[in-house]
């Protein structure tokens, strides 16, 4: 054996494509564990922590439909190259930014708070509309719901509203489930969701024009006969 010769990793491309895949995904890992500890902290902003942590999650999932069978999932991927990085790991079993899953308020104006009310109650009606489509499987209901979760959580107060958790639990949730959704499974999150979003619209409301044309009155009024 010569220790002079440099061993390689891989003999054919197929090989080499695995290995490739597998320093990715190790990478993504590393940068999603620094990306967090950056933002706790306050190294980052916010706005700067969420889009590049949004990118690092849809290239984590993207990957693992690449290697997922083959790794076991990421858990068993991490033990086995003795990984540390338990923020990571929290960030990728939740499957949306930390200023999601705690409610990172704002304090704009009303303007700005009337565009967030019609963007996140079209982001329920998008929901409820795939729920009544018959759509199962995971990777299309998680990002309707990831959807839903960010608009929600721009709303100040909304960490205290009844509905969120129970929309952070089936956010975080869909991520682990198999690829399609039991049959009995999927239509549950319709009667589960609706009526801790009754709340939030109903707060929602008197941000936005009392006037019935506006399109964010529009919608919520489309959102409240869907529930009902």
């Amino acid at each position: 054996m010569n220790l002079d010769e440099e061993v390689r990793l891989y003999t054919t491309n197929t090989e080499r494509e695995r290995t490739e895949n597998l320093a990715t995904l190790y990478s993504i890992i590393v940068s999603l564990e620094y990306l967090e500890r950056a933002y706790v902290r306050d190294s980052v902003t916010g706005k700067e922590y969420a889009p590049a942590c949004i990118k690092l999650l849809a290239q984590y999932k993207s990957l693992m439909k690449l290697v997922g069978d083959e790794i076991g999932g990421v858990e068993a991927f991490m033990k086995r190259f003795k990984m540390d990085h338990p923020a990571a790991l929290h960030r990728l079993s939740v499957g949306v930014p930390a200023t999601v899953e705690h409610s990172a308020e704002a304090n704009d104006g009303g303007a700005e708070t009337g565009k967030w009310v019609a963007e996140t109650t079209q982001s329920f009606i998008t929901f409820m509309d795939a729920l009544k489509l018959n759509l199962r499987a995971k990777d299309q209901l998680h990002p309707f719901l990831t959807e839903l979760m960010s608009g929600y959580s721009r709303f100040k107060g909304s960490g205290e509203w009844e509905g969120r958790g129970k929309i952070l639990h089936c956010t975080a949730l869909a991520p682990t489930l198999a690829p399609t959704l039991a049959p009995t499974l999927a239509p549950t999150l319709a009667p589960t969701l609706a009526p801790t979003l009754t709340p939030t619209l109903a707060c929602a409301l008197p941000l936005v024009s009392d006037d019935p044309s506006t399109p964010e009155q529009s919608l919520h009024a489309r959102a409240i006969s869907q529930i009902d």
